[in-house]
């Protein structure tokens, strides 16, 4: 198995049954092509210091990959109303930029509340943005992170 890993924790972390996996070994097969893919996807954000796709309702919109001081937005598509990011290779501090406008603002006087509600003791917008999911009262954006299962009636329903 890979890495040194056990058929059973492969089996774990990619969410196949281990006779698929004992199968594929005993018949000296490899996996179907969507499901090495998968793992090869899997594989590549492990590697990222940060993932997340963001969304106008339902519609993913783009996948932001961030690697040292590179971000990387795959941009899926070009609508000014729908789509926050303006380019497809920014610097963090112009991701941080974009994540602080997804935020409360820094001066609100009631922000020590909101920070200790949301159990951060300090003004981040990533974390904040992760908790909130990005969702702002007047647009439909929003941001999923991996291994989330939840849609726009989700993040509408957890902000209302």
């Amino acid at each position: 198995m890979e890495h040194g890993m056990t058929q059973k924790e492969f089996a774990e972390k990619y969410d196949i049954p281990v006779r698929t996996i004992q199968k594929w070994e005993r018949n000296g097969s490899i996996p179907p092509l969507y499901i090495a893919e998968a793992i090869d996807k899997i594989r590549f954000l492990e590697q990222s210091e940060l993932f997340f796709e963001s969304y106008w309702k339902n519609e993913k919109t783009a996948s932001v990959r961030v690697l040292g001081q590179n971000v990387y937005i795959e941009r899926h598509i070009l609508h000014p109303v729908k789509q926050i990011f303006y380019k497809d290779r920014m610097t963090r501090y112009e991701l941080g930029e974009i994540l602080k406008n997804r935020c409360w603002s820094e001066k609100r006087h009631d922000l020590p509340v909101i920070m200790e509600k949301l159990g951060l003791s300090e003004f981040n917008p990533y974390e904040i943005c992760r908790i909130t999911h990005g969702k702002m009262y007047q647009d439909h954006i929003w941001f999923r992170y991996p291994g989330e299962l939840i849609n726009y009636e989700d993040i509408k329903r957890n902000n209302h």
